[in-house]
């Protein structure tokens, strides 16, 4: 049924197909999601193709109960999440193209004890996280994971070194806090300044203002002063302080 113009979900009557072989029903249009039931009924599968639909959702877990699968393709649709980890129970595996979708995870170290595997492809996803280099993925070629930006692993699978990802991240770490720091420890110079001229200027302004307070007179002075206490030498004579004029 491959490229039969089939469209709208996949329906449960796929599940009553326990003793097929064969699902090829790439190249339609396809909709919809991995209803459980159905992936988990086909235990007698070997080649199961459903690319270049529209399916969307999860790969479902039950994904692991095909023990006799040894073709999966899944290629250019709409599936995302994760790969779950239940693949590393397809003993059988020797080739899969979960390529051209929009899944998120990390590829399970769980895929390294597939031994017969030797065709896995995940480009032009959105996966993350360390590249497995055990098993098969020895011997994988780098196209097989191209476009997938946050991938990291051995330099030869052309991605990041996740040790120097993880560097790059701490000196970002360290730039950042440094800088903050800098900015508070100019902002309290700039604050220690502005309040030393504040108190400069307070000074400045009492040493204009007439030292009075500090004054002392002798009553000889005084009395020389107002001329012997004459009232017309005084500003006020019933006060209690006198003061003289001024000269």
């Amino acid at each position: 049924m491959w490229d039969n113009k089939l469209e709208g979900p996949l329906t449960r009557q796929v599940e009553n197909l326990t003793m097929l072989n064969i699902l090829d029903l790439g190249v339609n249009n396809l909709t919809g999601a991995f209803p459980d039931e159905i992936v988990g009924n086909l235990k007698a599968a070997i080649i199961l193709d459903l690319s270049w639909n529209q399916i969307s959702s999860n790969i479902p877990k039950t994904i692991g109960s095909l023990q006799k699968l040894a073709q999966l393709s899944l290629a250019h649709n709409r599936i995302e999440g994760s790969i779950p980890e239940t693949f590393g129970e397809l003993i059988n595996l020797e080739a899969s193209d979960l390529s051209y979708n929009n899944m998120s995870s990390v590829i399970p170290k769980s895929l390294e004890a597939l031994k017969q595997l030797d065709s896995f492809n995940v480009s032009f996803n959105r996966l993350h996280g360390e590249i497995p280099n055990g098993g098969p993925f020895a011997d994988l070629p780098y196209q097989s994971f191209v476009s997938n930006e946050g991938l990291c692993g051995n330099p030869k699978m052309h991605v990041q070194d996740c040790y120097g990802k993880s560097k790059k991240r701490i000196v970002i770490f360290i730039v950042i806090v440094s800088s903050v720091i800098a900015l508070v420890g100019l902002a309290s110079v700039i604050v220690f300044v502005l309040m030393r001229r504040h108190d400069k200027t307070i000074k400045a302004d009492d040493e204009w203002l007439p030292d009075v307070a500090q004054q002392r007179f002798s009553y000889y002075d005084l009395q020389r002063a107002t001329q012997d206490f004459n009232g017309n030498n005084l500003l006020g004579s019933r006060s209690l302080v006198l003061f003289p004029k001024e000269h």
